[in-house]
C-alpha cells in the first residue's frame, strides 16, 4: 500500500473533485440507483456522535467509476458520512479523469480497482484504504455470485450486463445496514477512534 501522498497532490484532489450532484448528474443510466441509495442512508445515534467527534482534518479520497455496483452502493454512504464528520473532507475523483494517477498508485493485487477510498492525514500519510467493499459485505456478495453463476449470468457477457447490473444493485440494497455499519467502523478505525474514545480525530 502507498504510505504517503504529497500534500500538494491531496490539495489538488480537493480542487479537482466532483460534488456528488455533479457526479450523478453526468450519468443517465444509474442516477436513480445513486439517488435511491442516498435517500436510504440512515446512521444510528451512536454513529452520529462518534463521527461528530472527529475534528482533526483528514481527507477521504474516493477514486470511482459511475457504472460500478460497488460505487453505487458505497459512495452515497461516504457522502453522508463526510457530512456528519467535521474533520473529514471528501473528494470524489473519477478513475478515468482526476483520479487516474491515484488509481495507479493504489493498485490492489496488481489491479486498479474501484471504488478505492483512501483516508489521508494532514501530512499526507495514508491511514487506510477501503477497496471495492468491506470484508463484511464481501462475504455476503460471494454467495450471491454463486447464484448468478447457477443462472448462467457469471462471468458476465456484454449482452447480459444490464440484467446483471439490475440484479446486483437490487441485492446490494438488502445489505445497506451492514454496508453502512462496516464502513463507519472502518473509517473510525483509520482515524484512531474505533471505540469513540481518545483524542478527537487522532
Amino acid at each position: 500500500m502507498v504510505a504517503f501522498l504529497s500534500v500538494e497532490r491531496v490539495r489538488r484532489s480537493r480542487l479537482d473533485a466532483f460534488t456528488f450532484d455533479e457526479f450523478v448528474e453526468f450519468d443517465s443510466d444509474y442516477g436513480h440507483a445513486y439517488r435511491a441509495n442516498s435517500d436510504a442512508v440512515r446512521f444510528t445515534r451512536d454513529e452520529v456522535a462518534r463521527l461528530g467527534a472527529v475534528t482533526t482534518p483528514v481527507d477521504l479520497l474516493a477514486v470511482v467509476d459511475r457504472a460500478c455496483t460497488d460505487v453505487i452502493a458505497t459512495l452515497p454512504i461516504m457522502v453522508e458520512l463526510a457530512a456528519l464528520t467535521p474533520g473529514l473532507r471528501l473528494s470524489i475523483l473519477p478513475r478515468t479523469g482526476a483520479g487516474a494517477d491515484l488509481a495507479e498508485l493504489f493498485r490492489h493485487e496488481g489491479v486498479s480497482k474501484v471504488p478505492t477510498y483512501a483516508v489521508v492525514d494532514g501530512s499526507g500519510e495514508v491511514l487506510g484504504l477501503i477497496v471495492e467493499r468491506t470484508v463484511a459485505v464481501g462475504e455476503r456478495i460471494a454467495g450471491f455470485v454463486a447464484v448468478l453463476e447457477a443462472d448462467g449470468l457469471f462471468p458476465v457477457r456484454e449482452s447480459q450486463r444490464a440484467e446483471v447490473m439490475r440484479r446486483v444493485v437490487g441485492h446490494r440494497s438488502t445489505l445497506r445496514e451492514i454496508e453502512r455499519a462496516s464502513i463507519v467502523a472502518a473509517v473510525l478505525q483509520m482515524v484512531g477512534r474505533p471505540d469513540g474514545d481518545g483524542p478527537a480525530g487522532a
